[in-house]
């Protein structure tokens, strides 16, 4: 009986390697004779990634190919050309380089970025476990900057979580990737075709901001939100809201407090456990900007700095501390000791 259900099973994979193949085969032809397609990197939902080897320039590159059934809805393929656009418009080491965007001869779009090979932050914390706290406040810092240098070309990321970073086994760098989801800062100039309806929410529920979760508009700050989370999950292997239903997960983010560190967590780093607690602020106008967290943290080793810039004159320090105890003693003796100003 287990023959039987094998070869039920078999067409369908079938199906799926003769598309891929012929897919290959169309990616091959529509890159000659610039670039030569090496072989399948991985699948997901909505593409297929490709190694591709330019020999003009003795480099690899990574060839991103919208699936065609879903290119085949113009929306999607719309959306795909937009990540590809806003991305090549963001110049960082913490983002993958776009170098070309174009279309198959069916109409399928693809688009050639820079290969940075490493693994995903998902697939370290599933098998090495949790990150100590001096390497997820470098992974944290990377990723701010690469907000940073995203929001000042007018992006909103909307989608920071473990899949969407790759940690470059060459630099160590955490590379911020997938733009997918990504959208233009109100400007006041329109910039092509709206493709997200009112109020529609995108993104990972587990590290939407509250104010991606009421549909209302996103900011710098909802990416910072969204950091916080993953910053969190880095030291903990957990939500800071839990892992309870998607319903209570969604309440939570939008009225619960987030749990507080553990106490050996805060007491190894305080600083980054008070970075945080202020990315995990409700109110987006209260919220750090990205160029403050990643000032807070590649600083926060040095006297003086570091996560006192993230509240100024501490106006509203103690009122966002205080439902987090352990944080705001440690915050407080360190005050105390005059260890950073305020």
């Amino acid at each position: 009986m287990s023959e039987g259900r094998g070869h039920a099973g078999d067409p369908p994979a079938s199906r799926e390697d003769e598309s891929l193949e012929s897919l290959r085969v169309r990616v091959a032809r529509a890159l000659e004779p610039d670039f030569q397609l090496l072989r399948v990197l991985g699948s997901g939902e909505a593409a297929h990634v490709f190694l591709a080897r330019e020999p003009a320039l003795q480099r690899l590159v990574a060839v991103k190919v919208l699936r065609p059934e879903a290119g085949a809805r113009e929306t999607v393929a719309a959306r795909f050309e937009r990540e590809a656009h806003l991305a090549a418009g963001i110049k960082h080491p913490g983002v993958p380089a776009v170098h070309r965007i174009g279309r198959l001869e069916d109409g399928v779009p693809f688009a050639i970025q820079e290969y940075v090979e490493g693994r995903t932050l998902r697939d370290r914390l599933e098998t090495m476990g949790a990150v100590p706290p001096s390497e997820a406040k470098e992974i944290l810092a990377d990723l701010a900057f690469a907000l940073v240098a995203a929001h000042a070309a007018g992006v909103i990321h909307r989608d920071v979580r473990p899949e969407n970073v790759i940690l470059a086994s060459e630099s160590g760098r955490a590379i911020l990737t997938d733009f997918g989801l990504a959208a233009v800062q109100e400007t006041g100039a329109e910039t092509g075709p709206k493709l997200t309806r009112e109020g529609e929410i995108l993104g990972d529920p587990r590290y939407a901001s509250p104010e991606q979760l009421r549909g209302e508009p996103v900011t710098e700050q909802t990416d910072v939100y969204s950091l916080g989370v993953l910053g969190y999950e880095m030291l903990t292997l957990s939500n800071p809201f839990g892992s309870r239903s998607r319903g209570q997960l969604v309440a939570d983010h939008l009225e619960g407090a987030p749990r507080e560190l553990p106490a050996e967590l805060t007491h190894a780093d305080p600083r980054t456990a008070e970075i945080l607690v202020r990315c995990l602020v409700k109110d987006p106008v209260r919220r750090p900007r990205a160029q403050e967290v990643a000032t807070a943290l590649s600083e926060s080793g040095a006297p003086d700095s570091g996560a006192a810039r993230l509240h100024g004159a501490g106006a509203w320090s103690d009122s966002v501390l205080a439902p987090f105890p352990r944080v705001a003693a440690f915050v407080s003796e360190l005050r105390r000791r005059r260890v950073y100003q305020v």
